[in-house]
């Protein structure tokens, strides 16, 4: 007699083995699928974030390109107004009524030089561009200059400060750019983590 053995694999050993993968590939698909979604979340942020960024920061060019033609014509109008004497007319525009005394005195003052004359009449003139600007602080600064401050919002979370040092007339540049920073407007706080 021939004994013959047959192997038997057990259905229901099989039947585990493939429930255990399909679980596991089911796992891995759930996990890939949050990692995606969480993955595209930060992404749109982040695009969401840099846009604002560039928006504020081309706010912040075209106001810088603003000071400059306005200190341009800040300047022209110092240069016309102490050779002629007259406060119509000018580059600058129209001066209002309360800054015109201040500025005739200086082309009154025999003391000064042309020179000295036409950098006060422009010192004078810097103050003007909070009638011509918009959203602008003047300020002055300890070496006798002023400076001019503007501030951007990016968003609820951060806004871009900017501050420019003024130059003389007789400098080669109008003004420095000696700040410009992304500032957070939330507090941090951190978190107190127990060991």
């Amino acid at each position: 007699m021939k004994s013959s053995h047959k192997v038997k694999i057990s259905v229901g050993a099989t039947t585990i083995l493939m429930i255990f993968v399909v679980l596991c590939l089911t796992t891995f698909a759930v996990l890939s699928f949050l990692t995606a979604r969480s993955d595209l979340k930060l992404t749109s942020k982040s695009v969401t974030a840099t846009k604002e960024y560039y928006q504020a920061d081309a706010k912040v060019e075209e106001w810088l390109g603003s000071v400059d033609d306005f200190l341009s014509l800040a300047s022209k109008s110092a240069k016309i107004y102490v050779q002629n004497g007259v406060l119509t007319n000018l580059p600058i525009g129209e001066i209002p009524q309360e800054k015109q005394a201040g500025i005739k005195s200086i082309l009154s003052n025999d003391s000064y030089s042309k020179e000295k004359k036409e950098n006060e009449v422009y010192r004078q003139f810097q103050d003007l561009a909070v009638y011509k600007l918009k959203n602008i602080a003047i300020k002055p600064e300890p070496n006798a200059k002023k400076s001019y401050d503007y501030i951007v919002k990016v968003n609820d979370n951060f806004e871009i400060n900017v501050k420019l040092l003024l130059s003389n007339l007789d400098e080669t540049k109008r003004y420095q750019v000696v700040m410009r920073k992304l500032i957070s407007l939330k507090q941090w706080e951190q978190e107190q983590v127990e060991v």
